[in-house]
């Protein structure tokens, strides 16, 4: 998530709404080299911050986070998106995807008047 935050940074918008889609299965924890492999929630909300700053919105997928349901909706917020998608089976990841694709793109057409014949 930094490095998608850092590759933002440096890439210019053209207007058009920017997503992201961090689908997780846990609470943060990449440790660095020497770490304990514990919680890692700091620079993953930073990151979050950076692209909400940026305009892009984060939506979270957490798969089999029941217990970390808090972490995955703080992390959602951040994101500037309301709350986390949970999911425990592929018909749940794909209505997760389903209305996380309904929420960031939405189509609407401006008709003109009837042709009259």
């Amino acid at each position: 998530l930094e490095e998608t935050a850092r590759w933002v940074a440096r890439s210019p918008s053209d207007g058009r709404p920017r997503y992201v889609l961090l689908v997780t299965d846990g609470r943060p924890n990449c440790p660095r080299a020497g770490a304990q492999h514990e919680g890692d929630e700091a620079p993953t909300l930073a990151a979050l911050d950076a692209l909400r700053a940026a305009g892009v919105r984060t939506f979270v997928v957490g798969y089999r986070t029941g217990d970390l349901a808090a972490t995955m909706d703080a992390m959602a917020q951040r994101g500037g998106t309301e709350r986390h998608h949970p999911v425990t089976s592929a018909a749940d990841l794909v209505a997760a995807l389903g209305s996380i694709t309904q929420t960031a793109a939405t189509c609407t057409f401006q008709l003109g008047s009837p042709a009259r014949s």
